[in-house]
């Protein structure tokens, strides 16, 4: 059981936080409100469009964090969402690089935090990547990895 110890934990990881931050951007607005003042230092009211966007995100963040478990619960048996979930977040990283100014304008969002959430984001990539990778190794050589 504790074979890849550390890539799985990286990946449950992964899971746990879009599980939960899914969770709490689909609670009640006051709780949204609160939760990115302390979290985010988001000191805006999001209006309804907003709020609607923030429970859609956090749909799509339950959804990924789902895919993640199971991910980390059978790497073996669901290693094509490894790829899938490295490819996600190395778009996502690219995404906020490209609207790092629209990310300051609208939500406060500083140039040097930005940089050290696509950071994290490139670094959880590289580690589910190269989990991947060495599963494949693992499957393609058994016994010489």
């Amino acid at each position: 059981m504790n074979r890849h110890l550390f890539f799985r934990g990286v990946v449950w990881f992964i899971c746990g936080y879009n599980i939960l931050l899914g969770i709490i951007f689909n609670c009640p607005q006051s709780v949204v409100v609160g939760f990115t003042r302390i979290v985010f230092q988001y000191d805006g009211t999001p209006g309804t469009a907003l709020m609607f966007t923030i429970k859609l995100l956090g749909a799509y963040m339950i959804f990924f964090g789902a895919a993640m478990g199971l991910a980390a619960w059978n790497p073996v048996k669901n290693r094509a969402v490894l790829t899938v979930g490295s490819i996600f977040l190395v778009l996502r990283a690219l995404q906020r690089a490209v609207q790092a100014s629209q990310l300051e304008s609208a939500f406060g969002i500083t140039a040097q935090r930005n940089w050290v959430f696509i950071a994290m984001l490139m670094g959880f990539a590289i580690v589910v990547l190269a989990f991947r990778i060495k599963l494949y190794l693992e499957m393609k050589n058994p016994g010489q990895v």
